[in-house]
């Protein structure tokens, strides 16, 4: 069998290595909370974006939510932050401490991840690698859904996983489910959540993906979904090309995009 077509054993090789790897990456990401300014450290500094989310936040859910349609990130970041703030209050170091959260949670999915299609070695390094990405760890701390959606991502994969091995309506629902969340997390997650589409058609054009009726209700489901996103939405200029390009495909493909990743992987092989 490939690694796709089986469950994995359910407990690590080595849950030692794993914690390890974990507080390892709390480690590097703990730096975050302060801002070196002229050589000097002081508490966390935020800058305009993440001011954005503290006051939609700050607002309440409902204004939070509707606030959102302005702003480039949909609504979930910043309701998930209001419901937060009102359980560990406003200071910038409670706030940031959700996206710290989120941040640890990523790397134990991308374990989980790795673990499933590959194995135990390939989970606990993939983990590593997460653990150490500079552009992970520079995010770890910021006020804005970026670790949210890097959770959301992992775990969408990981559903997908799962309904391409089962192929039954229960982890379809599951998949699809978490993509509308990540939806909801950023624009950009269309773009990975295309990418998936395209790993399912390629294994029907295989013959080894037979659930399309389901895929299909999956999909429609999905849109529907979708719909208080759009409409609550404002900002369809970034999808339009003006100078310098638009700014969904600089999110997309620029910083934070592809471009950044393709970065890291040529920093880890040349230095």
């Amino acid at each position: 069998m490939t690694a796709i077509t089986a469950d994995r054993p359910k407990r690590p090789a080595d849950p030692a290595l794993l914690a390890g790897i974990l507080v390892a990456a709390a480690a590097v990401r703990l730096p975050m909370f302060w801002t070196s300014i002229g050589g000097l450290t002081t508490a966390k500094i935020v800058w305009y974006d993440e001011a954005y989310s503290i006051f939609f936040a700050s607002r309440g859910l409902i204004d939070a939510v509707r606030l959102s349609g302005y702003d480039s990130t949909p609504g979930l970041f910043v309701a998930l932050l209001s419901a937060w703030m009102k359980i560990f209050g406003g200071s910038i170091p409670a706030l940031a401490a959700m996206s710290f959260a989120f941040s640890l949670l990523g790397v134990w999915l991308v374990w989980r991840l790795g673990r499933g299609f590959f194995g135990d070695r390939a989970g606990l390094l993939a983990a590593g690698l997460a653990a150490l990405d500079p552009l992970h760890v520079k995010f770890a701390t910021e006020i804005r859904g970026y670790s949210l959606l890097f959770c959301l991502a992992a775990l969408s994969l990981i559903c997908l996983r799962r309904f391409a091995v089962r192929q039954d309506a229960k982890s379809g629902a599951a998949w699809i489910a978490v993509s509308v969340l990540g939806l909801y997390g950023h624009v950009t997650f269309g773009v990975f959540l295309l990418l998936e589409n395209l790993f399912l058609l390629e294994r029907r054009a295989a013959g080894r993906f037979r659930a399309v009726r389901t895929w299909l209700w999956c999909l429609a489901a999905g849109a529907a979904g979708c719909l208080p996103m759009l409409l609550i939405f404002r900002r369809w200029h970034d999808f339009f090309v003006h100078a310098g390009g638009s700014s969904f495909f600089s999110r997309a493909f620029g910083h934070g995009g592809v471009l950044a990743s393709l970065t890291f992987f040529s920093s880890i092989l040349f230095g």
